[in-house]
């Protein structure tokens, strides 16, 4: 029996009616897998096992507390799930203190997922170092990415990439830091291959370099290449399962963690630096926003300059026939 009863999620408050059947009661109401700890009542001092115990040996037919029991009875039921569930909370509790400030930010916080932030280690910092290795061959800046969470309780990391060099990444709390990282590489080959190639040849071919260059692996190429179709009869797939498996072997989701460039830090706590950061902050948005305006001029300068010669040519055109019409002798249509 729980001490706090508030812990167990499932209650069963059930009237008994009259009588002593409790253990018939029992066996016909339990559901399949659940395991009851029955409390005869909040004013009684016997057990359950107690009350069967005294109406076999002395054919009671009432408590003999006479609290009521044969007339309502509390039952407390927990599954076995449920129980371990609970027992893995305490756990958490009591490890909750020994827990080091900077590994709280290596869990799974969907605010951080949304700007690239998964499980301590920063996407898309590292899409960018990704995107300036030479056997990606990206051309151009890196791809606008968006993280997503995702409230699946398996591992699989979702992502997609579009021809206009955008990618989207579903990033699941159950994912390794190994398979998020995969999933970024592949995403970012298709946007540096042609549309055309898809998961062909050249695709796996430079799969496989950008995880050996990025993160140190030794891979076996022509074995990978002879891999056979994986999910969806796809080989691509089948690839992309033997670089998570490399990359776990390797320890690759450790290394990025403690990778200075890549590792989240901890944000500072002084109020000095908080308002160096806000400046900071506040500085890259204004540059940012400048940028945005001059490029913003230019493309409207060339819009006004081509509406200009446009205007030009139909002002022309509207005297041409002003000219004819009058030659005629007429008015213009």
């Amino acid at each position: 029996m729980f001490d706090d009863l508030s812990q167990a999620r499932a209650a069963i408050r059930i009237e008994l009616g009259s009588g002593f059947g409790w253990e018939k009661r029992w066996e016909a109401l339990a559901p399949p897998g659940w395991s009851f700890e029955p409390q005869l009542h909040v004013q009684c001092g016997l057990t359950f096992a107690q009350a069967l115990k005294l109406r076999q040996e002395a054919d009671l037919d009432k408590c003999p507390e006479d609290c009521g029991c044969e007339e309502q009875g509390e039952w407390a039921s927990v599954s076995d799930d449920e129980r371990a569930e609970l027992e893995r909370r305490q756990r958490a509790r009591a490890r909750a203190g020994e827990v080091r400030e900077g590994d709280k930010l290596r869990g799974y916080y969907p605010a951080q997922v949304r700007r690239g932030i998964f499980k301590g280690v920063d996407l898309a910092a590292l899409a960018k170092r990704l995107w300036r290795l030479p056997s990606m061959r990206g051309q151009g800046p890196v791809p606008a990415i968006r993280y997503r969470t995702n409230d699946s309780k398996n591992d699989w990391v979702g992502g997609y990439a579009y021809a206009s060099a955008r990618v989207v990444l579903r990033l699941p709390a159950a994912a390794r830091v190994e398979t998020a990282a995969e999933a970024l590489c592949h995403e970012l080959v298709h946007c540096s291959c042609p549309v055309a190639e898809h998961h062909g040849e050249l695709f796996r071919r430079r799969l496989i370099a950008v995880c050996r260059e990025a993160f140190g692996l030794q891979l076996d190429v022509a074995a990978l290449m002879a891999l056979p179709p994986g999910g969806h009869g796809n080989r691509a797939y089948a690839v992309d399962a033997a670089l998570r498996d490399a990359m776990v072997a390797a320890g690759v989701g450790e290394r990025l963690r403690v990778d200075a460039e890549l590792a989240r830090q901890a944000p500072p706590q002084a109020p000095a630096d908080l308002a160096a950061r806000r400046a900071a902050a506040a500085a890259t948005r204004a540059l940012a926003r400048e940028a945005h305006a001059r490029e913003m001029l230019v493309r409207w300068e060339k819009r006004a300059a081509t509406a200009k010669r446009r205007l030009a040519s139909w002002r022309k055109r509207v005297r041409y026939y002003e000219g004819r019409a009058a030659a005629r002798g007429g008015e213009p249509s």
